[in-house]
C-alpha cells in the first residue's frame, strides 16, 4: 500500500493523523500553553465556525461548545463523535447584529475543562448580494467581480449548485447547506470556481445528494493561477470516484479550519485518482497551504 493511502476501516483512526503530517512545519513552531490552541473563529450574518486544538495528540478529546446571549449561556453544540487533537464546531440560527458569549468545552474519561469566556459578534455584510433573493438558479452563478455573497437558506440541486465565475468573489454560506447532485450522473459539484482572481468559499456545509458521475466533487476548480481561500467548510461526499475537495493546477491555495469527510466505501481501482480526500495540484511555483483542518472519515488516498 503506497504512501498516502489507507484501507476503509483503518481510515477513521488514521486520517486525523495523516492531516497532521499534511500541515507540516506549522506543529514545529512554539503553541501557547493551556488545552484550547490554535484557536479560530468565524462569524457570519446569523452563524459562526469556532475550532481550536489541544496541546498533544495524547490528549485528544471530544468537545463541544457553550454559547448564548449572556455569559449565562444556555445552548450548545452536540458533544462531537471522538476523542480528537482538532475541535470544530458550527453556530446557526444566530441573531443578526448581536453579540454572543461562548466558551469551548474539551470532554474527556468524564472530565470538562472549559475557557474562558468569549464573545463573537454577528454582522450583515455591506452590499452583500442575498442567495437565492437576488440570485437565479440552481445552478446559482456568481458573476459579479470583488462581490460579497451571501446564503440565507439551505438550498439543493439536481446537479451542480453553485457556480463562481467573478473575479474576486466572496462567498459566505452562512453556516447553510448546500446540497448537490441529487439526481445526475453527470459531473457536477457542490460549489464550483471558475473566476479568475482570489475566490473565497466559507462557513457551511456541502453534501452531496446521490451519487453522481465520476470526479464530482463538493468544492472543484481546474480555472489554475489564482487565489483561494477555503475555510470553515464541512463536506460529506459519498459516490465513487468523488472528492470533497478538487483543486487542479492551482497556485495560491489557503485550505484552512474545514472539517472534511468522505463517506466513499468503495475502491474502483487501486490506481484510480478518484476517492483523494483533497486532491491538489500545483500550476508554476507559486505557493498553496493546507493547514489546521480536521479529517475525520475517507477512504484511499488522504491529501
Amino acid at each position: 500500500m503506497g504512501a498516502g493511502m489507507c484501507l476503509h476501516r483503518l481510515c477513521r483512526s488514521v486520517l486525523v493523523l495523516l492531516s497532521l503530517v499534511v500541515m507540516g512545519s506549522g506543529w514545529l513552531q512554539a503553541q501557547a500553553p493551556g488545552a484550547f490552541v490554535r484557536r479560530w473563529l468565524h462569524a457570519g450574518e446569523t452563524s459562526a465556525v469556532i475550532y481550536w486544538q489541544l496541546e498533544s495528540i495524547e490528549k485528544s478529546a471530544r468537545s463541544y461548545v457553550e454559547y448564548g446571549l449572556t455569559a449565562a449561556y444556555g445552548q450548545q453544540t452536540a458533544l462531537s463523535g471522538e476523542a480528537r487533537l482538532a475541535q470544530f464546531h458550527r453556530l446557526t440560527g444566530l441573531n443578526r447584529n448581536s453579540t454572543y458569549h461562548y466558551r469551548m468545552v474539551n470532554v474527556s474519561a468524564g472530565q470538562e475543562s472549559r475557557s474562558e469566556d468569549l464573545t463573537l459578534s454577528t454582522a450583515d455584510i455591506a452590499d452583500a448580494i442575498h442567495i437565492p433573493a437576488e440570485v437565479s438558479g440552481p445552478p446559482y452563478v456568481l458573476n459579479q467581480p470583488n462581490r460579497h455573497y451571501v446564503l440565507t437558506q439551505n438550498i439543493s440541486a439536481t446537479g451542480s449548485a453553485i457556480q463562481i465565475n467573478g473575479a474576486g468573489v466572496n462567498l459566505d454560506l452562512d453556516g447553510h447547506t448546500v446540497t448537490f447532485g441529487t439526481s445526475s450522473s453527470s459531473m457536477v459539484f457542490g460549489v464550483s470556481l471558475s473566476g479568475q482572481g482570489a475566490v473565497t468559499v466559507k462557513n457551511g456545509h456541502i453534501v452531496q445528494g446521490t451519487p453522481n458521475g465520476y470526479y464530482s466533487a463538493a468544492i472543484g476548480s481546474s480555472q489554475g493561477g489564482y487565489a483561494r481561500v477555503i475555510s470553515g467548510i464541512s463536506t460529506s461526499v459519498h459516490g465513487l470516484e468523488s472528492y470533497p475537495v478538487k483543486l487542479f493546477n492551482q497556485n495560491g491555495v489557503d485550505l484552512h479550519h474545514n472539517n472534511i469527510i468522505s463517506s466513499v466505501s468503495e475502491i474502483v481501482d487501486r490506481h484510480s485518482p478518484g476517492n483523494d480526500i483533497v486532491r491538489l495540484t500545483q500550476s508554476g511555483a507559486g505557493t498553496n497551504s493546507i493547514h489546521d483542518n480536521l479529517v475525520t472519515e475517507g477512504i484511499h488516498k488522504g491529501i
